[in-house]
């Protein structure tokens, strides 16, 4: 998630130190999409197939896994989903295998019990079936690593299939634009110009931004977002330990958070941080 590479070079789309700054709030990885989100996710499916190769094809194979398939159904169901309950409801589907035939070949009652903590779940339930039959009948149960293949599967949009193209492929073709991304890129003045639409966002994103940093962005962005919304006084406690608290604070205040109210309700002392602009 490292930047470092930007102190060589002069970047236009943004103040360097709002990056950095940024970076440094971020480097405990403390956040649910650190812990639980698709590329915690990752991990973990990975650390699986490597044991289920050493215990004789045993362990994913066994349960009928499909690491690719995983992936963006894991990302799928995250829509409007925190991390936790996605994180949760993953390892309910895994007990039954998770790959495009046992996907079908489930009854939609039975789907949606598995997956009934995320929210909209019962339009997810007729995206994954949708999806699997789709991806049976044109790729043989495989899913596609290419951008227009993916979107037109059911429930698909842009953003998940940028994200599983980065996630199960390793393959950065645009910066994927949630709600934390579109608020805040828009908050801090990155697009420009204010754009209404995560696909207005992701354009001038792309436009400012090198092509080599936009695998940075979504992790980086929606980590920083959803420690502003759920843990505001671990964040500020961060801001006033780090290299440059006014600068910090300053960043927070920006994405709209009311420092001086929260460092209040948190029991901290600002002293003269507020008082200058950064």
């Amino acid at each position: 998630m490292h930047l470092s590479i930007l102190k060589a070079r002069k970047v236009e789309f943004v103040p360097l130190k709002r990056v950095t700054k940024m970076q440094e709030l971020r480097s405990d990885a403390a956040a649910p999409v650190d812990r639980k989100g698709a590329v915690a996710l990752r991990e973990q499916v990975m650390g699986q197939e490597r044991n289920s190769q050493k215990a004789s094809m045993v362990g994913m194979v066994k349960h009928g896994q499909d690491y690719d398939f995983e992936v963006l159904v894991a990302i799928m169901l995250s829509a409007q989903t925190k991390d936790s309950v996605t994180y949760e409801t993953m390892q309910n589907l895994r007990v039954c295998g998770i790959n495009a035939q046992a996907i079908l070949d489930m009854t939609e009652e039975r789907l949606s019990k598995l997956i009934g903590k995320v929210n909209y779940h019962r339009r997810k339930v007729q995206y994954l079936k949708k999806t699997s039959q789709l991806l049976l009948e044109r790729y043989g149960g495989h899913v596609p690593d290419r951008l227009s293949e993916l979107m037109e599967l059911p429930g698909v949009g842009e953003k998940t299939a940028l994200l599983y193209l980065q996630v199960a492929k390793g393959k950065v073709e645009g910066i994927a634009v949630d709600t934390h991304v579109h608020r805040i890129a828009n908050a801090l003045g990155w697009t420009g110009v204010p754009t209404k639409t995560a696909q207005q966002t992701r354009r001038e994103l792309e436009n400012r931004i090198p092509r080599k940093f936009w695998g940075v962005i979504n992790p980086l962005v929606v980590g920083f977002g959803q420690e502003l919304r759920e843990n505001r006084s671990s964040i500020l406690h961060k801001c006033l330990s780090c290299s440059h608290p006014r600068l910090a604070l300053q960043l927070l205040a920006d994405c709209g958070m009311q420092v001086r109210r929260e460092m209040e309700k948190a029991g901290l002392q600002a002293g003269d941080f507020l008082d200058k602009p950064c």
